[in-house]
């Protein structure tokens, strides 16, 4: 709080090096979000191409009002910034495209034919594009939401309000850090202040180990992180919650010590399941 670049923001870099490594995150965003991203930076670039053809050149203005996007990618470059989501950079690109649109709107010059031609091709092109991607779309987004509400639900029928005294130690403390209100140690390093959000991650795992959590949120590779860091032998699955995405299930784990599993999976209303299966599964045959 109260600081320019905000402790979330400190956090999440360094985790990428080079100009290369946030590029390829930043296309995996942009891809994976399909219309959201891919389609709406195409749309950008085709609004910007526009106005350079309708204007005949490239103006200062139309420069300032296109470079959100280019400058942000090119901060989060020299910072190791993780963008993860394409939230980051709707309002990188939709400013530009409303701006570039009302260029056009203004525009009293007549362009060529074949500039005509062009823009039009491709405007058919992306509304084609667009016509085909929205039940793509919409059949990934409704399995993704389904399973994410029956999570909510099942976190809301719960009653881990009962764990406020318990410490807990999470990488997703959004969900767990509501519910429960309990003492939480975040391996991602986002709401324990500047001085944890400047360590890196496995300095931030061995300290939240090193203050004993009595049970933890974890997905899978923060659950292999945190085994390294802290002796989870003997430790108890109480609930699993699927926080799906747009490819894949993203199961996250509800775990106790020995000392806490009675309590904790008394609160989220299941049986205590042992953790080693998950741990150390059994080799394919």
């Amino acid at each position: 709080m109260h600081t320019l670049m905000p402790d979330t923001a400190v956090a999440k870099a360094g985790g990428i090096s080079g100009w290369l490594g946030t590029l390829y995150v930043i296309v995996l965003v942009l891809a994976g979000s399909l219309s959201f991203g891919g389609l709406l930076v195409l749309f950008w670039l085709l609004t910007a191409f526009a106005v350079i053809a309708y204007k005949r050149g490239i103006t200062p203005p139309l420069i300032a009002a296109n470079s959100l996007f280019p400058i942000t990618v090119a901060l989060a470059a020299l910072r190791g910034q993780q963008v993860q989501g394409i939230r980051y950079f709707l309002w990188t690109l939709f400013f530009p495209i409303l701006w570039n649109t009302l260029e056009l709107r203004w525009s009293n010059v007549a362009p060529a034919f074949a500039t005509r031609r062009a823009l039009r091709f491709a405007l058919y092109g992306l509304v084609g594009m667009l016509i085909v991607l929205l039940p793509i779309e919409s059949v990934l987004l409704y399995k993704e939401f389904h399973a994410r509400s029956l999570s909510l639900a099942e976190f809301r029928a719960q009653h881990l309000e009962r764990l406020s005294s318990l410490k807990v130690v999470a990488f997703d403390v959004g969900y767990i850090g509501y519910f429960t209100g309990s003492p939480l140690c975040d391996m991602a390093g986002l709401v324990n202040g500047r001085t944890r959000a400047l360590l890196s991650f496995h300095d931030r795992v061995n300290l939240c180990a090193a203050e004993d959590p009595q049970y933890a949120f974890v997905s899978g590779f923060s659950l292999g992180e945190l085994n390294n860091s802290l002796d989870l032998k003997g430790w108890s699955i109480c609930s699993v919650y699927d926080l799906a995405n747009l490819r894949s299930s993203d199961l996250h784990y509800l775990i106790a010590s020995p000392a806490a599993a009675a309590e904790v999976c008394s609160a989220a209303g299941h049986a205590p399941e042992p953790l080693e299966p998950i741990l150390h599964p059994s080799p394919a045959r």
